[in-house]
């Protein structure tokens, strides 16, 4: 009775919030379909589009799938991606971009100049770049997974958007290095935003990671049932950082690390 009382006021927490700050019946609807989804999957079939406008009149496109809608719960209405005070970002580089949400909220709190956003799923890039283009984000779309080495990999696609990841699948996606993404962003890296389900163990502890001193701050959601979560903490903790771990900052922050 208890779990489904917590669970009762989260939903009604997302509902109140989805009003408040995405001014958005609509989304508040897609708050239930989400439940619902969980014990009926076939409800995600659809997978139709949604455009909403947020309150600051630009505008967020996203399927009504399970993946679309948590990720726009967690970035727009949980804040996820919110910075320590003193971090403004003006270079950034987004990993595991998804459909643009995180970009699309960090341009619209921070001071940025340029984002480099890479993701791998030609559906989810198509999303993507209208998410970014319709609401001049100054981003440029690397339609890739990046790796440590380069080429083409295989990638396991999922039918909840945001969990794909390079694996055995039938997806063969381009590969690119994050000293290519350090090239074409032409700049030092004031933040990387990391979240590649789980593709975060090969990038921190296979091949050159010297990349790590060209950047400024990382805010990255690990995968512990994939990766060696503490060690990964510690490789990017010795390159310099200081380590913020996820939920210390405030409720749903993401694990952080500030350049000490």
């Amino acid at each position: 009775m208890a779990g489904w009382l917590a669970r009762a006021k989260r939903i009604q927490r997302e509902l109140v919030q989805a009003v408040q700050k995405l001014n958005s019946p609509r989304y508040g609807l897609d708050v239930l379909l989400y439940r619902a989804m969980r014990v009926a999957p076939s409800l995600q079939a659809s997978n139709s589009v949604r455009r909403i406008k947020l309150p600051d009149g630009r505008h967020v496109t996203y399927r009504r799938n399970r993946g679309d809608i948590q990720s726009l719960r967690e970035v727009f209405l949980d804040e996820a991606y919110r910075l320590p005070s003193g971090l403004w970002p003006r270079h950034i580089i987004d990993l595991g971009a998804n459909i643009g949400l995180t970009s699309l909220w960090l341009a619209g709190r921070y001071p940025v100049e340029r984002i480099i956003a890479v993701e791998p799923v030609p559906e989810n890039v198509a999303l993507l770049t209208r998410n970014l283009a319709s609401n001049d984000v100054p981003a440029t779309v690397v339609q890739a997974a990046v790796s440590p080495h380069g080429g083409t990999g295989s990638f396991t696609t999922s039918p909840q958007s945001n969990q794909g990841k390079l694996g055995p699948g039938d997806l063969r996606v381009p590969l690119v290095t994050m000293g290519e993404l350090l090239r074409l962003l032409g700049s030092r890296v004031d933040l990387l935003k990391l979240d590649i389900e789980g593709g975060e163990q090969a990038l921190l502890t296979q091949g050159d990671t010297s990349w790590l001193d060209e950047i400024d701050a990382i805010i990255a959601e690990f995968h512990p049932s994939l990766v060696d979560y503490p060690r990964l903490t510690r490789i990017v903790a010795d390159h310099g950082f200081r380590y913020c771990p996820a939920s210390t900052l405030w409720p749903d922050s993401m694990d952080i690390f500030v350049r000490a």
